[in-house]
């Protein structure tokens, strides 16, 4: 491809189709055209040629080098010789474009118009003709072309840099339109408030009337100041879209040598002085005030997009503006000397500045467009339509044949149809649950109290990490935790597979090698069962892999890191460290590499490895150091299978026992095994990724042959080890597409021979793989989740401890193995394992309520069955499963009332029991918490059955009570002669941890966030200078 600024006739694509054919001649005109050239020789040569190509012909073309030491003035020369250039002037190094222009004009006649051109122009042959035109028939006393950005290539749409300058209202001087807008022809002439100089038709009388631009402005705001003189005298400044000239602008993009200046910083500085001087009387202090506020405001905005130099410049410019009182104030006295006998008759200039409504509107705009431009990267490269596509004028100049659909987006939205498909019997508002999926808490503040409040009977402690991260992640769904669960285990088939093509991308040319190995590893969620069992953090750890290994692999072709790629591995990295700890020391270990090899500081590095140690920041880090096996786990590592899966179905990637059967695992995972060694075999890099395999598979079988205790009371359970298992798959798929890649390209021009059977048959293994694995997901993918309404245990039960006013004891005696449950509030919801639910941290409480299963399980009739669910505060107990003998001897338990019985199972009564109850002589009462307990007196005692702490602490009303001895397993206080409602010392609002945890979180996701648009090429939109002194 080649730059169509530099080809023979770099306009011929704008004529194409013109509705009115040639453009209108006006030949009674004079035109000086002045082009001042600096350190221009890349660029004058084409500027000229594209001014003697003008279909209305310029009286004289006079060239002004500015003090170039380049072969600028050489190539002016050789212009002049061959009699295309009328004049050519020695201007002044460092003096203005302005002050250039006046040295070029000495001595010349006064034409009627003078047409000013930067020397990194190519002007349309017909841009002076449409101007003149515009002018004469506006009528207008200076018209200014659509400058159109450089570097267009062939189809890809052509883009506006500016038509036209305005100024907010707060002094930023910006574009009419958006820099960066689609050329459709959509544009009309209209009234400006500026014009940029480049390109500027300007009527000679005005020009001679206002002394020309203002040599003590910078050449970047010198044309908007001019017009706005000219406003204000009585003079029309219009735009002409048709005629349209491509600027390079060499000179604020830092591509042109030996700038003095900083063009950005004079812009805004001088911007301010502009919105602060062409007023009639003076700035109000309030209006200063708003102004600084605008300022830190941007300040803050460059910041957080990462643009420290921007964020720099501002600052800088302002400080300039407020210092410099001497140009205000000369600035002003040319306002009044611009105003002064004017009679204007259009509209006001205020009329034609940037309102801050039509500001947000056009940053809403800027959004959508990053978003538009985001999700097109996600198709294949150089292919798809995107938007941009479907709305440019390429889309219907340039051959249809050549535009498609991306693949990437049709095999998207057939993977999001048959996500909707295997989730055919989930689409219900009812609570999702699995086998190691417990319900979703209700409400976004009930989950909150899962991560934040300790736990019962351990001190310090809190919930797991994880579930504060899954709190966070539910304000994408307006506070509703169970629909970000939902579409993380229900969706994440398509995301996989969408984060997965954009990283392949990176590392494959060949589309339909990726393509491929996206759609396996969008499968592997499902296939090792990580979605059936409800295994919310494996899911996440898949979704979370290839955006991790989408930086590091930026990070390795940059070389250098920005901070947005810093701040996405820290982030994947975080999320996939809270759900498998193990991780962090993998993602250490691939940082310390790129660090090593690279060597560009360890700065950035050690913040991308340190990023996921915010999740120590809580008390469960302390629990952590009591159970260090719950490192080795995921989440919910109690909820894990009792039976560990064999070292054959792990390698086969069946990390569950709801993955798919064996012979579907054999023909997708063992299918890409294969290709993954056959990748090995054809490309070396390949080769290491299939040692990751390995090495993340002998993880994954040596995690599982182990047995470790986690909180809160040292229960035994083995890891699970599925996020290595889908590690390992990752790793084939990246060594298969290595090795695949460029084979199809390599036959394509030979005889069929062994080679050609090889494409085939890895084509044939690939297809079907997908296939066959795509089948069992759409019929059986999702089958170990479901939605229930409600719990099987009796309504009224549940509503008693919805108030929190009792315990129930669920015993299931089905099978050989006896379950059990000691549940309170709304039962046990997503986290609450890791709790240990009610009595979670009290060793003693758990080992009461396992001694009381142990002896119903075996038909006891022990008479301290009834004292010991009193001391844990346990109503009822629930039981299923049970045969006629085993519920006649639960009925036979002294002092056990008998519940409601039906098919499903059978309750029974606990008398005189609950969290709280109040004594009063031989009468007991349940009290409810946040209830009033009447007047104390002799006798009258509180028993508390919570687990056994010094910090124990009960106030009623407002006094708090007092400590006496345990009574029968429970806590006991005096109650109070005043009575009043009844509170536990729980704590309430949000910790200090908290509050630190959520602030790192927010600097981590700023850090992630993609960079603003000035950020992303600063350095290359920034003179070298000012870059040499970041």
């Amino acid at each position: 491809m080649t730059d169509d600024t530099s080809s023979a006739d770099p306009w011929a694509w704008a004529r194409q189709d013109d509705a009115d054919g040639a453009a209108v001649r006006v030949s009674p005109a004079t035109v000086t055209v002045v082009i001042v050239a600096h350190q221009g020789e890349r660029w004058l040569k084409s500027a000229i040629d594209s001014v003697t190509a003008q279909n209305a012909r310029p009286t004289r073309l006079v060239v002004v080098d500015a003090g170039s030491d380049d072969k600028t003035a050489q190539v002016a020369s050789d212009a002049r010789t061959l009699g295309r250039v009328q004049a050519v002037v020695q201007g002044v190094r460092d003096a203005s474009f302005g002050a250039n222009v006046a040295q070029g004009l000495q001595g010349l006649p006064a034409d009627e118009w003078l047409w000013l051109l930067h020397d990194d122009v190519v002007a349309d042959a017909s841009a002076l003709d449409r101007l003149l035109d515009t002018a004469v028939q506006g009528p207008a006393d200076v018209v200014g072309p659509l400058l159109l950005e450089a570097g267009r290539r062939r189809g890809r749409a052509v883009r506006v840099s500016e038509a036209g300058q305005t100024m907010t209202e707060s002094g930023v001087i910006t574009g009419v339109v958006p820099e960066g807008m689609v050329d459709q022809g959509q544009l009309e002439s209209t009234q400006v408030l500026g014009l940029n100089s480049c390109g500027m038709l300007v009527r000679r009388s005005v020009w001679d009337e206002l002394g020309g631009f203002d040599d003590a402005v910078p050449s970047g705001v010198q044309g908007l100041e001019f017009c706005w003189r000219a406003r204000l005298a009585g003079h029309r400044i219009v735009t002409q879209p048709r005629a349209r000239v491509v600027h390079v602008e060499a000179s604020t993009r830092g591509i042109r040598d030996n700038i003095a200046v900083d063009p950005h910083q004079d812009k805004r500085r001088w911007g301010l002085a502009l919105h602060e001087a062409f007023r009639s009387g003076p700035m109000s202090s309030g209006e200063r005030g708003r102004l600084g506020a605008e300022s830190l405001r941007r300040v803050l905005g460059f910041v957080v997009g990462k643009d420290l130099l921007d964020a720099r410049l501002e600052r800088a410019a302002v400080r300039e503006w407020r210092a410099d009182r001497a140009s205000v104030d000369r600035l002003h006295q040319s306002y009044l000397s611009a105003t002064q006998g004017s009679d204007r008759s259009d509209e006001p200039v205020g009329a034609l500045r940037l309102t801050r409504k039509a500001l947000r509107t056009r940053r809403l705009d800027e959004t959508f467009g990053r978003i538009t431009d985001w999700l097109s990267a996600f198709g294949d490269r150089g292919g798809g339509l995107g938007l941009e596509a479907l709305t440019g004028d390429d889309f219907a100049r340039d051959d249809q044949t050549k535009r498609r659909i991306s693949p990437v987006w049709v095999l998207a939205w057939v993977f999001i149809v048959g996500a909707l498909v295997a989730s055919r019997g989930l689409l219900s508002f009812a609570p999702l649950s699995g086998p190691q999926l417990l319900e979703v808490p209700d409400s976004f503040g009930g989950l909150f109290a899962r991560y934040a409040a300790g736990v019962s009977g351990a001190d310090p402690s809190a919930g797991a990490p994880w579930v504060g991260l899954v709190w966070a992640a539910s304000l994408l769904t307006l506070g509703h935790p169970d629909l970000i669960v939902s579409l993380v285990l229900l969706g994440a088939v398509p995301v996989c597979f969408l984060l997965a093509s954009r990283v392949l991308g990176r590392l494959a040319d060949d589309r339909w090698v990726v393509l491929g190995g996206a759609a396996c590893y969008a499968l592997v969620p499902v296939l090792t069962g990580a979605v059936a069992s409800g295994q919310l953090g494996a899911v996440a750890w898949a979704i979370a892999l290839p955006l991790l290994a989408g930086r590091l692999v930026t990070w390795w072709q940059d070389g250098e890191p920005s901070w947005p790629v810093v701040g996405g591995v820290g982030l994947a990295a975080t999320v996939m460290t809270a759900a498998e700890p193990l991780t962090w020391v993998a993602v250490v270990a691939a940082v310390g590499v790129l660090a090593w090899r690279l060597r560009h500081g360890w700065i950035r590095p050690a913040v991308a490895a340190v990023s996921p140690l915010l999740l120590l920041v809580t008390p469960f880090t302390a629990e952590l150091a009591r159970f260090p096996g719950r490192l080795l786990t995921g989440t919910e590592p109690l909820l894990v299978p009792t039976n560990a899966m064999s070292r054959i179905e792990l390698l086969l990637g069946r990390a569950a026992p709801e993955a798919a059967p064996v012979w579907v695992a054999a023909a997708t995972l063992g299918v890409i095994w294969l290709l993954a060694l056959t990748g090995a075999v054809l490309n070396r890099r390949a080769a290491w990724a299939v040692a990751v395999a390995l090495g993340s598979a002998a993880v994954a079988v040596v995690l599982t042959r182990i047995v470790v205790t986690v909180q809160p009371t040292g229960i035994p359970t083995h890891p699970q080890a599925t996020a290595w298992i889908v590690g390992m798959a990752g790793a084939l798929i990246w060594a298969a597409v290595l090795g695949l890649d460029g084979l199809r390209e390599s036959i394509a021009e030979s005889t069929f021979d062994r080679r050609h059977a090889l494409v085939y048959a890895v084509a044939l293994l690939a297809c079907g793989a997908v296939a066959i694995g795509s089948g069992w997901w759409v019929a059986l993918g999702h089958a170990g989740l479901e939605r229930r309404a409600g719990s099987s245990v009796p309504t009224f039960i549940r509503k008693d401890a919805a108030r929190d006013s009792c315990r129930i004891v669920t015993l299931d005696l089905r099978g050989d193995h006896v379950s059990w449950n000691l549940l309170e509030g709304d039962f046990g919801r997503l986290g609450d394992a890791e709790r240990g639910l009610a009595f979670g941290g009290s060793q003693d409480g758990t080992a009461t309520a396992q001694s009381v299963v142990h002896r119903l399980a075996q038909g006891s009739a022990d008479e301290r069955i009834v004292s010991d669910l009193q001391s844990l505060g346990v109503c009822y107990l629930w039981v299923t499963g049970a045969s006629p003998d085993q519920r006649v001897s639960i009925s036979n338990v002294p002092g056990l009332g008998v519940g409601a019985a039906d098919a499903d199972g059978a309750s029974w009564i606990v008398p005189d029991s609950g969290r709280l109850v109040l004594v009063s002589g031989e009468q007991t009462t349940r009290v409810d918490p946040g209830s009033s307990v009447p007047a104390g007196g002799a006798g009258h005692v509180l028993l508390v059955a919570e687990p056994t702490s010094p910090a124990l602490a009960v106030r009623i009303g407002e006094a708090l009570a007092t400590r006496l001895p345990d009574v029968a397993g429970r806590a006991a206080f005096a109650v109070p002669d005043a009575g009043g409602a009844v509170t536990l010392n729980r704590e309430g609002g949000v910790p200090w941890w908290a509050g630190v945890q959520a602030a790192l979180l927010i600097a981590l996701l700023a850090l992630a966030a993609p960079a603003s648009p000035s950020a992303s090429d600063a350095r290359a939109r920034t003179p070298r200078h000012v870059r040499r002194g970041v």
